[in-house]
C-alpha cells in the first residue's frame, strides 16, 4: 500500500470520527413496575423489556460495564428513580 492511500485512510477516519458523537438514554425504574426513558422521547413502559426493546429498535446499545457503573455513580442523586440501565448510539453532527 502507498504511503499516500494510508495517510488518506488516516486522515478519512479521524474525519469521520469527529463527525460522529455519541449519545446517552437512561432507563429508570420508576416503582409500581413502571421504567421511563427521557431520550429519544420522554416515555413511560410497564416493563424493562418494552423499554428496552424500544431503545434497540432506535438503534441503541448498552454501554460497557465500566462506562455503565460510571454514569449511574454519576446519577445516584435521583434515589427515587434509579437508573437501570445506560444505553447509547452514534450519530452523525448537524
Amino acid at each position: 500500500m502507498s504511503n499516500e492511500l494510508a495517510d488518506s485512510i488516516v486522515l478519512a477516519a479521524h474525519k469521520m470520527e469527529r463527525n460522529e458523537v455519541e449519545v446517552i438514554s437512561f432507563i429508570r425504574y420508576n416503582g409500581l413496575n413502571s421504567y421511563s426513558i427521557v431520550c429519544p422521547v420522554r416515555q413511560e413502559f410497564s416493563s424493562f423489556e418494552e423499554a428496552y426493546n424500544y431503545l434497540a429498535m432506535k438503534g441503541y446499545r448498552k454501554v460497557s460495564s465500566d462506562i455503565n457503573t460510571d454514569f449511574k455513580k454519576l446519577l445516584e442523586l435521583d434515589k427515587k428513580y434509579p437508573v437501570v440501565m445506560v444505553m447509547s448510539k452514534k450519530v452523525k453532527k448537524e
